[in-house]
Order: structure tokens, then sequence, then C-alpha cells
């Protein structure tokens, strides 16, 4: 008997000592004796699965400029607790991925949520790989990236692809000079031409469809993607102004994103007169002290004529005169002054000839000039 009771003795002051020091633990401000924390198992509380369907980068193909496309992935929840899904981050302000409630969704264990990534293509131009990082509260998959890509090309395609007819230097004594640029569209094959304009009467045009055997001599991109378009032979005739040029023509077509394209003409007309150098450059003047430069102007044939400068820079003197009347027909100086005590500054511009020539009616010569400070 007094075993049992020795017994019960231990086991009462056990216990009342294990009371005090849990109550010592809790007084210092913890829930319980660190011995005693379990730790937690990723199986033992609710969480959610994300599976998105099908590649996460997706081809969109050839895209015209100025439009939207959108590709939509679907995600499913797999888990068994509420997933979560926003936008991160963005490649650009032209790729945004939308969710069923604007910004953000919530997936509901075993159930589906779109996601809209949408790409403005607005002036792209060429290849392109776009997307947007979407983020999760999956704890084995953080975020994903989804993609789209493809080319980009304007709703009307020029080739060469810059819109410039470059013709070289050609001379105005032939009866007409030609260069021809390429026009086609991916997504309106059947795009038309409807006319070819420029306001200088000398820029002529003809309009003629682009033959099979002319689409297989262009670049993999451009003959792989079209089956028809539209070939310009540009003209520069006879009367242009000798020297560089630079005109417009503006081609209009039936493409209701791009009803026109505006073309750039660039090149050097020569002729029978001829400026030796083709133009004037003066650099590191001292504008105190003022300048003189001067070109020679040579005419075929040696045929005497009349000059008059209709055009200069408006702080220079400009004069023409004859090289030796007595010895060189043919042959003439023009002289331009810099002016002493001008003020700093660059000047580039032109001076602009008039002619009596039948065949050169006008000579344009660029001047570059640049005026150190007078002091």
């Amino acid at each position: 008997m007094t075993r049992w009771i020795l017994l019960i003795v231990i086991l009462v002051a056990l216990s009342a000592g294990g009371t005090a020091f849990v109550q010592w633990w809790q007084l210092r401000g913890d829930t319980e004796p660190e011995t005693r924390r379990v730790p937690v198992v990723a199986g033992d509380k609710p969480r959610p699965k994300a599976v998105v369907d099908g590649n996460l980068t997706y081809e969109f193909g050839t895209l015209p400029q100025r439009t939207t496309s959108k590709h939509t992935w679907l995600v499913h929840n797999t888990g068994d607790a509420d997933l979560q899904l926003s936008m991160l981050s963005s490649t650009c302000s032209c790729t945004l991925a939308k969710f069923k409630d604007g910004k953000t969704a919530v997936v509901h264990p075993g159930e589906s949520s779109p996601i809209d990534l949408e790409f403005e293509t607005r002036e792209n131009n060429g290849e392109y790989v776009k997307g947007a990082e979407i983020g999760t509260n999956d704890p084995s998959l953080e975020s994903f990236s989804l993609r789209v890509k493809g080319l980009v090309f304007p709703a009307v395609v020029t080739y060469p692809p810059e819109p410039v007819v470059n013709f070289g230097t050609i001379n105005n004594e032939l009866e007409e000079n030609v260069s021809r640029i390429a026009l086609f569209s991916f997504d309106r094959p059947d795009m038309k031409i409807v006319e070819v304009k420029s306001e200088n009467p000398n820029v002529g045009s003809e309009v003629v469809a682009l033959k099979p055997d002319e689409i297989k001599t262009l670049p993999a991109q451009y003959r792989d993607n079209i089956k028809k378009g539209w070939k310009v032979h540009m003209k520069i005739k006879p009367g242009m102004p000798l020297g560089m040029f630079r005109e417009e023509a503006v081609i209009k077509t039936d493409h209701p994103k791009q009803p026109e394209v505006r073309v750039s003409l660039t090149g050097k007309m020569t002729g029978p007169i001829h400026a030796i150098p083709g133009g004037l450059a003066m650099h590191d003047i001292y504008g105190k002290a003022g300048a003189t430069g001067e070109i020679r102007v040579v005419v075929a044939n040696k045929r005497a004529t009349k000059f008059e400068v209709v055009k200069k820079p408006e702080k220079l003197k400009v004069e023409i005169a004859p090289s030796d009347a007595d010895t060189l027909p043919g042959n003439y100086r023009l002289i331009v002054t810099v002016p002493p005590g001008s003020p700093p500054e660059r000047i580039e511009d032109e001076i602009v000839l008039k002619t009596d020539h039948p065949k050169a009616a006008t000579v344009i010569i660029p001047v570059s000039l640049w005026v150190l400070s007078t002091h």
C-alpha cells in the first residue's frame, strides 16, 4: 500500500512541474517549448497546382502593322486550393496579358481559366518575339512565360524595304532614266495600285504586275508569303536640274490600312554642264577675315552659255565669270565669297544657276561652309 501511495505522489509532482514549465515558456512569449514544435509537412495543407495547355510559345505568322492579335491559353488548377494568377511583367507596352477578372484571376480546384495575350504590332517591322511573365501562388511553379512570335510587315510592303528609289548617277540627255520598286501585301494579296503621282512633271511612272519568275528572285521572307504583287517603274525625264536631287512620288493603293505609300526618288543628274568639284566645302573659316572659294563650271562642246544665280545662301556673295574666254571657251568660274566680319555659323545650302542651255536649264551646286568665331 505504501508503494502505491508513493507512486501517486511522484506522478502529482511531475504533473505540477510540467504545468509550471509550460507557464514559464508562455511568460517568455513562446506558445510552446521548442522541443515540442513539429515541422510542417508539404502534404499537410491544401495547395494549388497550375497546368498550362499547349506550347507556351505561339507562332502568329505574318501580321500587318497597326493591328492587334490575340492568342488564348487555358490554365487548369489540378490542386486542392485556389490558384491565383497575375501578370508580373511584359516585354513591352505592346504586349499585355488579360485574365477573366481583368488584371488577375482566381481559379478554384478542378476548374480552368483563360489567359489572353494581346500583341499590338504598331510600327514593328520584321521578326519579333514578345511575351508576358505570369505569376502564380503555386509553390512548384511561381511563374511562367507566355510568348508570341512571327513577322510584322507594313500593310503594303515595298522592296527594297526602305521606300527609296535610288537612281544613282544618271544623265539628263537620255530620253528617260528608269528605276524600279516592288509593292505587295501579305494580308490582302489582291491589293491594287490605284495611282502614282508626283508634283514634279519630270517624274513619270508605269505599273505592271510582278511575274512569277520575278517573285522567285525576292528574299525568302517575301517570296514564301506572296503570290501576287506589283512593280512600279519610276522614270526621270529630261529637264531635271543638274546635280543632286530628291523628289517624292505617292503610290495610292486600295488597302484600307495603308491607302498610300510615299516613295523618295534620289540620285545625281549629270548632263552637258559639269561642276568640278560637284560641291563647295569650306570649313574652319575665320569669320573676321572672311574667305573665298571657287568651283569650275565646264560646258560640253565648248558651248558659250549664259548663267544667272537664282538662289544662294543669304549672307554669301556669289558670281560666275568666264575662266579664260580666249583660250578656254565653255569654261567658267563660280566664285563664292564669305564677307569679312561674318558671324560664326554653319551653312548647309545650295546655289542654283539658271542657264540658256537647251538641255541643262538649271544647275544645282551644294554648299557646306563652317564659319568660326570672329574674335
